[in-house]
C-alpha cells in the first residue's frame, strides 16, 4: 500500500470497533494519526513508569490496536533512551530504577 506523506505520519493499526474515534479506515485497514500515536506512546511510558503494564495484550486492548503496534511503541521508547524492560519476578514492564537521565 502506498500512503502519501503530507507532513504528518500515519500508523497502520489493527481496527478495533471499541475505539473508533481516533482511527480512520482505508482499504479495511485502520490508520492512527501521528498525534494519537504519540499520546498513546506517552501513556504507555507512563504505565511502564508506574508498573501498570502487565502485558502487550492488555495494552493492545486498552488502546484498540494490535500487540505488534505496542511492541513498536516500546521499541521506539527504548530507542529514545527509556530503559524499559520486562521484569519476570513481578511479571510487568517497568523502567529500570538505576537510570539517570
Amino acid at each position: 500500500m502506498n500512503y502519501p506523506f503530507y507532513g504528518s505520519m500515519l500508523y497502520l493499526i489493527k481496527f478495533s470497533p471499541s475505539n473508533p474515534t481516533d482511527v480512520s479506515l482505508k482499504n479495511n485497514t485502520a490508520i492512527m494519526d501521528y498525534e494519537t500515536y504519540l499520546e498513546k506512546t506517552n501513556y504507555l511510558l507512563e504505565m511502564c513508569s508506574k508498573g501498570r503494564l502487565i502485558s502487550l495484550e492488555e495494552a493492545a486492548n486498552k488502546f484498540g490496536c494490535a500487540t505488534r503496534t505496542i511492541s513498536r511503541m516500546l521499541a521506539r521508547l527504548r530507542r529514545q533512551g527509556h530503559p524499559i524492560h520486562y521484569d519476570r519476578t513481578i511479571k510487568r514492564f517497568v523502567l529500570k530504577e538505576d537510570f539517570l537521565p
